[in-house]
Formats: C-alpha cells, sequence, structure tokens
C-alpha cells in the first residue's frame, strides 16, 4: 500500500514523510527494493528546504526492464556520456527563470551526473506533472473559493446528492495506519485520542465516506517482539516497551466509525519484513506461513471476541495486510503462499463471522509509461484466479500505483481488465463451492512520491475514472495525506492536508474540480545563491492567498540547461508553501561550469498550475575557491 512498504525492502508502507521512503536507493543512498528489479536504475533528488526546517529526499526508481530496446539503448548511452559532462572548465551563469548566478568551474560529481540525464528520460514524458489549466483572465473575488466551500458545507446533504458522473469522485474509505496517528515517538505532537478519531471520521463522511480500512490491529516481529493496538488481553498482554495510547486506537476507531454510522474493515497482523523476505525467497520457509497463519487466526479470535459484543455490526469486514505482487510471487510460491496462509486464514474467519468479507490489496509492478506486456498480464491474472478459486477471501482491492508511480492513467486499464477476467474465471468454481461472489475495488493511492505527498485532485480523479468501469468500489490509501484536523499537532497528516480536503470536497459537491477564472501569477522576489560548489538555493516570494481564489499549495520547480529550449526542462522537485517566510529549494549535486535555467510554477490542491514561470533577474556572486 500504498504514501513506503511496496518495494522489496520496504519499511513501512507510509509514504514521502514516513517510513515508507526509507531504504530507497542504491549508490549513495541504502539499497532498496526496486533496485533489485532487472536493470533497474535507482534516481534520486534531495531538496531542503530551509523555510519549513525539513531535508526531504525524494526518490524515483526506473527500469530499462521491458523497455523498448532503441530507449533503452539512447538513455544507456546517455548515461555514459554523463562523465563527459564533469571536464568542463568554464565558468558560466546558472538562471533561474531569468535569476542568473555562476557556480565555479572543475566541480563535477559523476553520481549526480547519472540522475540529472537519465530523470529527463522519466521527467520529459510528463506523467507527473500537473496539466496546465486554460483559463481566461478576468477580475474575481478573493474569497470565491472559500465562500463556495463554506456555503455548500451548510446546504450538504449527501443523500440528496445526484448519481455519480465522470467528475465526480467515488472514494467511500480510507486506510488508516496506526502507527502513524499513534506513533511509538509522537516527536513533540499529539497522539490521536478519542476526539481526534471521531472528527476525523466525520470530515471523511462529510465528503461521502462510509469506512475506515485499520491497515493492522497488531505488528510482529518476533515471538518476543509485537505490539497491539487494542486493550490487554491473554492473547495479547500488555508490552512494557509500547507507550499506553497505542493500546486503545483499535478501540477509539470502532466508537467513532459506531457515532458516525460508518464502518471498519478491520485488519489484522502485519509482519512487514518478515513477509517480504519470505515473499523474495519463494516462501521456501513453511514455518513462517504456517505461524503466520495460525497468529492470524489467534488475532482475529481475540478481536472478536473483544469487540464483536458492543461492534458486531460496525465491524464490516476483515483485511489481511501481506502484500503480494505480480513479479515476486511465481506459480510453485503462490500455491505455497495461497495453501498455508490465505485459505487456512480465511477459512476460519468465515467459520467464525460468515458474512464478513475478506479483503487483501496487492499492488502492481510495472514499467511506469509502457504498455503491460501480455505476458506479465497473464502472470497477474493467474495469481489472482488462483487466489479466488481456492480461498475464501472476498475483495482483491488493487492498488492503482500511481501515487507509489508503478502506474499511470493510462497504463491502468489492462491490468484491471486482467483482474476482471481472473474473476470471471474463478466464478463458476466459487458458486460451486457455495462461496460468495469474487469482488474487485479499487485502492487509489492519494499520495504523490515525486510531489508534496498529498497527490492533486485532478489527478486522484482522472486515476479513478480510468478504471471505474472494472471495479464497484474505491477506497483509498490513504487519510494521511487527505484529511485535515482542528488539532495542528495530531500525529500522522500531511501538514497540506487542508488544502486538498477543500479540493476534493469542491468536488464531491459540485461535480467536477474548482474551475479558475484567472489564472496563478508567477512568483516574484527570485534570487539564487551558490552554496558548497555543487548547489544552489533558490527562494522566492510565496504567492499570497488574497493574489489567487484557491491557496496556492506548492511550486513545481524544473531546471534545463541554459542553451535549452523551454520544453527541454525536466522537473526536479515540488515544494510545499511555506506557513511563513519565503520558500526556499536548494538544488544539489549539480556539474560545474554547466549553465542552468530554473523554471518555477505554483499550482493549487486542485492541480491548476500557473501558465509560466517568473521571469526575475538576480546575480549572485562566485563561490571562493578551495
Amino acid at each position: 500500500m500504498d504514501k513506503n512498504n511496496k518495494n522489496i525492502n520496504r519499511t513501512n508502507k507510509l509514504c514521502p514523510k514516513t517510513k515508507r521512503l526509507a531504504g530507497y536507493c542504491v549508490g549513495f543512498l541504502p539499497p532498496c527494493k526496486a533496485a533489485k528489479r532487472s536493470n533497474a536504475l535507482c534516481l534520486a533528488s534531495f531538496d531542503n528546504e530551509a523555510g519549513r526546517q525539513k531535508n526531504k529526499q525524494e526518490v524515483k526508481a526506473f527500469s530499462f526492464s521491458g523497455m523498448n530496446k532503441t530507449i533503452a539503448t539512447v538513455l544507456y548511452i546517455a548515461l555514459i556520456l554523463c562523465s563527459v559532462l564533469v571536464s568542463t572548465n568554464s565558468t558560466v551563469p546558472i538562471a533561474f527563470g531569468q535569476i542568473e548566478t555562476e557556480i565555479p568551474a572543475g566541480h563535477g560529481n559523476t553520481q549526480y551526473n547519472t540522475y540529472a540525464l537519465s530523470s529527463a528520460a522519466v521527467s520529459n514524458a510528463a506523467v507527473f506533472d500537473v496539466a496546465v489549466s486554460d483559463v481566461a483572465v478576468s477580475d474575481v473575488a478573493d474569497t470565491a473559493f472559500s465562500n463556495a466551500i463554506a456555503s455548500d458545507t451548510a446546504a450538504s446533504n449527501p443523500a440528496d446528492r445526484a448519481p455519480s458522473n465522470e467528475g465526480e469522485p467515488s472514494i467511500t474509505g480510507m486506510f488508516v495506519v496506526p502507527d502513524l496517528v499513534a506513533p511509538g515517538d509522537t516527536a513533540g505532537k499529539i497522539a490521536w485520542g478519542q476526539a481526534h478519531w471521531s472528527e476525523a471520521l466525520s470530515k471523511l463522511k462529510a465528503v461521502g465516506m462510509d469506512k475506515v480500512v485499520i491497515q493492522y490491529s497488531a505488528q510482529y516481529w518476533s515471538s518476543a517482539s509485537k505490539f497491539s493496538y487494542y486493550p490487554e488481553t491473554a492473547f495479547a498482554p500488555f508490552n512494557g516497551n509500547q507507550p499506553g495510547y497505542q493500546r486503545q486506537q483499535i478501540s477509539y476507531a470502532l466508537a467513532a466509525a459506531k457515532e458516525n454510522n460508518m464502518k471498519v474493515h478491520m485488519g489484522l497482523q502485519l509482519s512487514e519484513d518478515l513477509w517480504f523476505t519470505n515473499m523474495a525467497a519463494g516462501f521456501s520457509d513453511l514455518s513462517f506461513l504456517t505461524a503466520s497463519a495460525q497468529f492470524s487466526v489467534d488475532l482475529a479470535q481475540d478481536l472478536w471476541a473483544l469487540y464483536s459484543g458492543q461492534y458486531a455490526d460496525t465491524i464490516a469486514g476483515w483485511y489481511i495486510p501481506f502484500e503480494l505482487n505480480n513479479r515476486e510471487v511465481g506459480a510453485d510460491a503462490a500455491q505455497t503462499m495461497i495453501s498455508h496462509y490465505f485459505a487456512p486464514v480465511a477459512d476460519y474467519l468465515k467459520t467464525m463471522t460468515p458474512n464478513k468479507p475478506i479483503m487483501i490489496s496487492p499492488f502492481i509492478i510495472s514499467g511506469l509509461t509502457e504498455t503491460p506486456a501480455q505476458e506479465e498480464l497473464d502472470v497477474w491474472r493467474s495469481m489472482c484466479a488462483e487466489l479466488w478459486k481456492n480461498t475464501r477471501l472476498d475483495i482483491i482491492a488493487v492498488q492503482d500505483g500511481c501515487g507509489w508511480e508503478w502506474n499511470t492513467k493510462e497504463t491502468l486499464a489492462p491490468w484491471y481488465q486482467a483482474l476482471a477476467d481472473a474473476k470471471d474465471e474463478a466464478g463458476p468454481i466459487r458458486a460451486a463451492k457455495g462461496w460468495s461472489e469474487a469482488i474487485i475495488w479499487n485502492n487509489a493511492e492519494s499520495y504523490s512520491m515525486n510531489g508534496v505527498n498529498p497527490m492533486p485532485t485532478k489527478r486522484l480523479i482522472e486515476n479513478i475514472n480510468a478504471v471505474k468501469g472494472y471495479v464497484s468500489d474505491t477506497v483509498s490509501f490513504s487519510l494521511h495525506y487527505f484529511l485535515p484536523l482542528e488539532d495542528a499537532n495530531a500525529c500522522g497528516l500531511d501538514s497540506d492536508n487542508q488544502k486538498y480536503y477543500d479540493a476534493y470536497h469542491y468536488v464531491y459537491e459540485h461535480g467536477s474540480a474548482f474551475t479558475l477564472s484567472s489564472p496563478i501569477p508567477a512568483i516574484t522576489g527570485g534570487q539564487a545563491v551558490v552554496t558548497g560548489y555543487f548547489d544552489v538555493t533558490l527562494e522566492w516570494d510565496p504567492i499570497a492567498s488574497s493574489q489567487v481564489e484557491m491557496p496556492v499549495a506548492g511550486y513545481v520547480v524544473k531546471r534545463k540547461l541554459l542553451t535549452e529550449p523551454d520544453m527541454g526542462a525536466i522537473k526536479i522537485a515540488e515544494v510545499s508553501q511555506p506557513d511563513s517566510g519565503q520558500v526556499v529549494f536548494t538544488d544539489c549535486q549539480l556539474d560545474s561550469g554547466t549553465a542552468y535555467e530554473y523554471l518555477t510554477y505554483p499550482f493549487d490542491a486542485t492541480g491548476n498550475r500557473s501558465p509560466a514561470p517568473g521571469w526575475i533577474k538576480s546575480k549572485c556572486s562566485l563561490m571562493a575557491g578551495r
């Protein structure tokens, strides 16, 4: 799942600002799951936003496997030619829009050269860029968007809404990660209490959602090391290393769901590292699967005994957090996984709670911009068909991979069609066994690994609409990149969530995204400073809310060689709008003696973007030599 688990050694399925990004690159970064893909190349950019006192590492994995051979050859030659750039000896200016500075010659960095040149091949495909809106210029009230939201909130009645159309969002629920809302180390923030949960679910309900998926109710590292997120029982005794507030999270969630007339899909245990390690080994160690199955059965029994008296109707079904994918589970491994884990666990859950559906959420590893090969689709179809034919799992809620950037909306349909074919193949067999019908859900990722974390609303909806015809429901990973709370110190939420929630709320009420009457203006007040021979720090004035109809959420920063046309610029970062002060971004590990130009475009949470970068000149002095 979706914003730090999806690669071979992903740490915890949380996206950019959380555990999910840790360990995702090669060379000067820790090894990553993507790096284990055939002929894979990991690319990294570093962005240091002094205005927000944060140092963020954003990573992108790109593979030559499955690529057109001609393109792959060109990229390979381009990588070799990178080293030539290091030898330049002239001092030339770096321009930011029209902001110029100079960087001393003779200080190259081969590792960064590989990224700078290679990333152009990825970014030039424009798969990550928010499309520029074509808007007319006219005078508008600064408060148009906020007034529209306030009016709609007062008049909203979800029961009276018209049937969904192509522009409307259709997310009916979101995933919640217990260790994010109540981490062991809160770092000065506030772990969620009952009031936080009640407010969170009330706000999800206000935009048409009726359920939450608790990703897990326990974490298991070994028989001697495990955490539970519900009150102490004989099966789950108190762990002295675990903060007490973590043991209340499931209880808080269920109470909030019942209060808001919503449903909970209850996650079982997460054993992230153990699962991915054993999956990579083809599940050759059967003891892991059998022990995991027994733990899942005992955990489900414990949860049902504890909560069924008060929340039997609130608990809508079960979620098994263990993830699988189309590349790391071969045919033999799939049968082993099914017979020793998924089948016995599902059988027990259906015996204990016959009418509660069981859900899993596998993910697709794809070539991002490449149309999937039929062989890949057949592997995916076969794996899902075998799961449905041989276990009592009901729902496959496939992760769309658009936030993690395995896929784009243009490449999704073949994968979902293959899943629909698997459902058709399994249908007669399930019916003959007296099992319930197989169900396809979409798990749309609401974060953006290549951006400022939350995904722009237009892009999220486009991803959902691309597969709407194949699924019966859509949930999303996760509320951590979507939901705002009144308590700004509450754990596990992105600081920009209010803007993205408001943008989605507008779409929910109107059936289409907010349309600007005048374009977002270009940035002003820009300047550039060379720091440390290889780095350039850019600063500019933020676009104030009074200048726009919808608040600016961030800025796309593109870089190109000074001699290149604008269309040659590659996207290197998205920078969040700061709470105060100037916007600051540092571009690191540049080639000395090379002239660059930076183009910066403000954008809002809907996905509208300024049609042009700022045009401001500022000359900076050279750094002293070593």
